[in-house]
């Protein structure tokens, strides 16, 4: 039996044991499940790398979430293993006087993809802690580490409701996500019931759901939801009948009034009066700090994003390789420093990459040559 790598167009596995000559097996195997497919494939040898059989190796097709293999890489290389990012509470020098801040305080979200609307509780609770009691000023969100666009090239309409493709913004609270569970009515033609979750404290919904038989629902309407940027969800078109709840689980459009809402109900909940606005602004010349918040190691984060395909995670860490390498935290800069770091650590030929993002847009254009070679590293 001998141990090899393999690189299927969409999929990688990498130990398989085999014991007929590949070139028999994986052709027929091919021709059985996926005979109308257009596949690329290649097998190398786990130790010495060379190549035991290849089909269409050198064609491009779209990796989709393998993507996320080579995010990983390049931030272990780029970022290290114990990398963590930073939520810092800030204000201006020589503001802070007794219980009273005389000015702005300032959140610098640092594109946590694992920042919780619960961390960023305790953040605003340590001014209380603290001692302070007024702000004489306004509060300042800074979410300018990330640049706009907050998704990728390849997007499709259809996505931007769901958590799967949530805006990647530096401002990011419980993967920028919420949740709510749907059931059919108990009659036909009659909404259907929704009960929304704790995710869903901030966030408003329209239901013009109808509760249909399960062959109107396949054959002659769909679900539906469109959120806007104040986060209001309308849910429209029809529901199979069944008395089983279904969970969804929707994008927050608007990351910034979420975070605006929290911070300003937990101001409330501990007292302090702010006597300006919450608002969207520049932390550059916030120096003093007053509080900090930082994620779980990478080598914890890369876990997550690898085991649940988690596209946040991915597109974050892109934008964060961007901001490393080439002082930008965008979509664009960050596939120049994927394709930079593996192109300096690797033998992999990048300049044949198409990379739109670090996640699986439907854009990405890989080789299975390349995911190989990047399993063999």
């Amino acid at each position: 039996m001998k141990n090899f790598l393999l690189s299927l167009c969409f999929f990688s596995i990498s130990l398989f044991s085999y014991s007929a000559p590949l070139n028999i097996v994986i052709p027929k195997q091919i021709q059985h499940q996926l005979p109308n497919a257009e596949i690329g494939i290649q097998v190398i040898d786990a130790e010495s790398g060379a190549v035991l059989y290849q089909h269409d190796a050198l064609k491009s097709f779209s990796p989709a979430s393998n993507t996320k293999l080579f995010t990983a890489m390049a931030a272990w290389y780029q970022l290290g293993p114990k990398f963590r990012f930073q939520t810092e509470l800030l204000a201006k020098s020589g503001t802070v006087e007794g219980d009273t801040i005389n000015g702005n305080v300032y959140i610098r979200f640092g594109g946590d993809p694992s920042l919780t609307r619960t961390e960023l509780k305790k953040l605003i609770h340590q001014l209380k802690l603290e001692g302070i009691k007024i702000i004489k000023g306004k509060f300042v969100l800074d979410p300018h580490l990330f640049k706009r666009p907050y998704y990728p090239n390849g997007t499709s309409v259809d996505d931007f409701a769901w958590s799967y493709m949530a805006p990647v913004s530096a401002i990011m609270l419980n993967e920028n996500a919420v949740r709510l569970d749907i059931q059919a009515a108990n009659q036909l033609k009659q909404k259907v019931r929704i009960q929304t979750t704790r995710s869903a404290e901030f966030v408003k919904f329209k239901n013009n759901v109808i509760t249909v038989t399960d062959k109107s629902a396949k054959k002659h309407c769909n679900f539906n939801v469109d959120v806007n940027s104040d986060n209001h969800y309308t849910f429209y078109g029809c529901w199979p009948i069944s008395k089983r709840n279904v969970r969804l689980h929707l994008s927050v459009a608007n990351p910034f009034r979420l975070a605006k809402n929290v911070i300003a109900t937990e101001l409330r909940k501990d007292g302090i009066t702010l006597t300006g606005k919450i608002i969207e602004g520049s932390s550059a010349n916030a120096t003093t700090p007053l509080a900090k918040h930082r994620s779980k190691p990478l080598k914890q984060l890369l876990t997550t994003m690898l085991q649940d395909s988690n596209n946040l995670y991915a597109n974050a860490i892109t934008k964060m390789l961007g901001h490393s390498v080439a002082g930008e935290g965008s979509f664009k800069q960050g596939v120049y420093a994927i394709k930079r770091i593996l192109a300096q650590h690797t033998n992999i030929d990048t300049s044949q990459f198409v990379l739109v993002d670090g996640a699986g847009s439907r854009y990405n254009l890989l080789t299975p040559q390349q995911i190989a070679q990047l399993l063999f590293v």
